[in-house]
């Protein structure tokens, strides 16, 4: 029979493994968001991704920063916008290079310890499909509400590209965890 301490380390690791999968997919996802971003940017410019709010101003030395950062800018606007989709498609596209090593680490964890975790089962196959598909369905219904929001009520040179991005990978990955919750609770019964 386990100890004690055995077993609380045993939900640690299960906890920690489960919670690590959902994080480097997580982060893999916001890089997806950020390459859609870059599409979305290509296809109707830097103020759809990035364009600042109604009444936003810069100060000349801000101005001034922006158009170095964005030199064939046309004016502090337009550098602005592009500085700031810059940093949302490049930062957004970075954040996948730690999600991949999360995710190389938990398969080649995986791989490694093999049956080790999978002897006594902690957690229900059910409950990380239920858990992403929770995560990324109200991701998905709060980032495209407030990208639609956005292009409905500021219009579509105030930015609700950024925030669409993240929406559409959300819902896909949201319909990937619900089609994987919904085939876990058929194998189950």
């Amino acid at each position: 029979m386990a100890s004690v301490g055995a077993s609380r380390r045993h939900v640690v690791e299960t906890l920690v493994w489960e919670l690590a999968l959902l994080a480097g997919i997580g982060l893999v996802a916001i890089a997806a968001s950020g390459v859609v971003a870059l599409s979305m940017r290509a296809a109707f410019g830097d103020k759809f991704v990035a364009g600042d709010a109604e009444g936003i101003t810069y100060t000349a030395e801000r101005c001034a920063d922006f158009l170095e950062y964005v030199p064939g800018a046309a004016d502090c606007e337009a550098a602005a916008s592009g500085h700031h989709a810059d940093e949302i498609v490049f930062y957004r596209i970075a954040a996948g290079l730690p999600g991949a090593l999360v995710l190389t680490g938990w398969w080649w964890l995986r791989r490694r310890r093999g049956s080790r975790w999978q002897t006594e089962p902690l957690l229900s196959p059910s409950v990380v499909p239920a858990i992403g598909a929770a995560l990324f369905g109200c991701a998905a219904v709060a980032l495209t509400g407030q990208g639609l929001g956005v292009l409905l009520f500021e219009g579509p040179s105030h930015g609700p590209g950024q925030w669409i991005s993240a929406g559409a990978v959300s819902l896909l990955l949201f319909i990937g965890f619900a089609r994987a919750f919904w085939h876990s609770l058929a194998t189950t019964v």
